[in-house]
């Protein structure tokens, strides 16, 4: 069968199927849809921070948005309810994604990453670095720790300033993307509140409407006449995403998973959805979305970045250092889960360490540096001057952690117990881009790289003081002997943690959408009186105004090809990184059936899988086309028109019950 003739298959089935109510939320099944913030930064020297210019958007912000949104239109909303969206809040002074420094420029250009496979525990110091520099600018701009990490870079080279790595003599790809998030090192899993880190590769590479896609020129190829194949629907940052909230990889031509970028794989499987959702929860910043209304996560996290610049005739490892202290509270269970970020990851021979935390959380009189030493020992460098009515010491040992913990009565230091502590490490996975003429691997090895680790501290919240909105004050620092330290310092020059759910602006459709109308969308939180601009999915399809209030009801245009199912809307403020975003469940004009429909669970999963098969055939037809128009081999073409008949015979099978 023909492409078109699966596609019309498909529509068919979409909207001829009787209409049924979604129970509490919109998504397939009754599921709400979740919202999962993104805070991303541009690496000065990529494309993206220098000269931003992808399918007509041209700054630096749109070009960011447009990389969560093309995923999340494509990939995420339509197989998993699930939405990324901008960590920007309306109530800081800078409302645009930050632009940082390359750290280090000693090998291939500015904008570049080390990023040759290394699976040796403590190496990566770049990509620390860099991740540790996100994480700076965004407590610069208002605050850091809310939602997943992401930084656009220009390209990953290995140690000669390669855009390639070879293993054992083979060539083993280029690398475009690593991302991961915490792990226990006693279970090797994520564990909750996920802090998930995204590195990739600039889509300047790779968005086929660019017209010089080629590689900068390096020791191995000289003349740069290398370029990846194209990837129209950021399949790249999709994937990493699934990275940083738990997902490993999966081979397959068609998983999203692959841990090839072949431009063409978005599939997702039921336990990799579920792992998603679930995963998702545990994401501070998290929104929550049934119809017309919003739910915050349960989690609020926030990160000081340590800016210490330690005296040299210290000699400190990287794994000796502090990078940051983040705090997040579960308020479901009532507990905060302080982590000490390391700069590196342990070596397997690394010697006792000890670190040292103080905390002011509750009000009235605390102890100082002095008065802590004389009774429990705590370091005088680490408190200062301050007052702190909570003291924590751990020692850790080979990878094992004992620590103790002290709580102010009545002038007195008590041992304090229900503490837990655990040592989590960042471990990133590449994905490799498919080099053009080349034929793709597609069962390559995951080669993790672990990047830093971090102690994490677990303790009652409501016992310690700590409660959401309440300000508490924080300070920290590591130590080998007790001699030389690397402590805290932020770059407002004041501990200060608050934990409060961000007051992100939201919209609401208020009916389903039909291509070629309009559909009501109601918009607040926003900036008052600024112009506003609306995108269907990653493209650009209203332009309007907020009112005095920072509010506005907007008929907003569904295009006449937007296929059925659920879809993204984002609202932006012109010139920022501040939106709005929401759900738009289009649905095409329907006759109604004879006689009345029966309502049950497997009609409306049915519907909903049509509908996503028909987007997801219709995705593939466009690629098709883009890899016609670039005479792309025919072993890509071949292997495209495979995938469309897979989805063809699922829409089939399903039209047949």
């Amino acid at each position: 069968m023909r492409f078109s003739n699966y596609l019309k298959l498909a529509l068919m089935c979409a909207t001829t199927m009787p209409s049924v109510a979604f129970g509490v939320g919109i998504g397939q099944g009754g599921r709400d849809v979740l919202h999962v913030p993104m805070a991303w930064c541009a690496l000065q020297g990529s494309p993206a921070a220098t000269a931003p210019n992808i399918n007509g958007d041209t700054t630096t912000d749109s070009v960011l948005w447009r990389r969560h949104e093309r995923p999340t239109d494509n990939i995420f909303l339509p197989q998993a309810d699930l939405t990324l969206r901008s960590a920007i809040l309306n109530s800081w002074g800078t409302l645009s994604f930050p632009i940082i420094n390359d750290l280090d420029t000693t090998t291939a250009l500015v904008g570049d990453v080390r990023g040759e496979v290394n699976t040796e525990l403590g190496t990566g110091s770049e990509f620390a670095d860099t991740i540790i520099s996100c994480d700076n600018a965004w407590s610069a701009i208002g605050k850091a720790g809310i939602g997943v990490t992401a930084v656009n870079v220009n390209l990953f080279h290995d140690v000669d300033g390669n855009y390639g790595t070879v293993i054992g003599g083979n060539f083993s790809g280029y690398p475009v993307g690593w991302a991961g998030c915490l792990k226990s090192t006693t279970t090797n899993i994520c564990t909750a509140p996920y802090n998930g880190r995204i590195m990739v590769a600039d889509n300047k590479y790779f968005y086929p409407t660019v017209p010089d896609r080629t590689l900068p020129p390096t020791p191995n190829v000289p003349a740069g006449n290398i370029q990846y194949g194209t990837d129209v629907m950021d399949i790249l940052v999709g994937h990493e995403t699934g990275h940083a909230l738990g997902l490993l990889h999966r081979t397959g031509a068609t998983n999203l998973m692959n841990p090839t970028l072949l431009g063409t794989n978005i599939g997702l499987n039921n336990s990799e959805i579920s792992i998603l959702r679930s995963s998702s929860l545990n994401v501070s910043g998290l929104e929550i979305d049934p119809p017309n209304q919003i739910d915050p996560g349960n989690f609020v996290g926030m990160t000081l970045v340590n800016i210490n610049k330690v005296d040299p005739k210290f000699d400190l490892k990287r794994y000796q250092l502090l990078n940051s202290i983040n705090a997040v509270l579960d308020k479901e269970k009532n507990i905060v889960h302080l982590s000490l970020g390391l700069r590196a990851s342990l070596p397997k021979n690394a010697k006792d360490m000890k670190l040292f935390m103080a905390l002011k959380s509750k009000d009235g009189k605390g102890l100082n540096a002095d008065q802590a030493n004389k009774q429990i020992g705590f370091p005088t460098q680490i408190a200062g001057k301050e007052e702190f009515d909570s003291f924590f010491e751990l020692s850790l040992t080979n990878g094992k952690i004992k620590g103790t913990a002290w709580q102010l009565e009545n002038g007195e230091l008590l041992k304090a117990d229900r503490i837990e502590y655990d040592l989590r490490r960042l471990i990133m996975y590449p994905v490799y881009g498919v080099v053009k003429g080349q034929k793709p691997i597609l069962d390559r090895p995951d080669a993790p790289r672990a990047v830093y680790d971090t102690i994490v501290i677990t303790l009652p919240a409501k016992v310690f003081g700590i409660e959401l909105g309440k300000e508490f004050t924080v300070t920290a620092g590591v130590t080998p002997d007790r001699e030389r330290f690397d402590i805290l310092k932020t770059i407002k020059d004041r501990n200060i943690l608050i934990l409060d759910d961000p007051s992100f602006p939201h919209c609401f459709a208020q009916k389903t959408g039909r291509p070629g109308e309009t559909v009501p969308i109601r918009l607040d939180g926003m900036l008052p009186s600024k112009p506003i601009h609306g995108l269907f999915g990653p493209d650009e399809v209203f332009k309007g105004k907020t009112d005095r209030r920072g509010e506005a009801l907007i008929d907003f245009p569904i295009p006449k090809n937007a296929t059925n199912g659920l879809h993204l809307v984002t609202i932006g403020i012109d010139g920022t990184a501040l939106t709005a975003d929401c759900v738009v469940d289009v649905n095409a004009e329907e006759k109604q059936p004879k006689t009345k429909p029966q309502i049950c669970e497997k009609c409306k999963e049915r519907l909903h899988l049509i509908q996503n098969q028909s987007r997801l055939i219709e995705q593939l037809g466009r690629i098709l086309e883009s890899r016609k128009m670039e005479n792309r081999t025919n072993e890509d073409v071949i292997e495209l028109i495979k995938l469309i008949k897979q989805q063809g015979k699922i829409v089939q099978n399903e039209l047949n019950k």
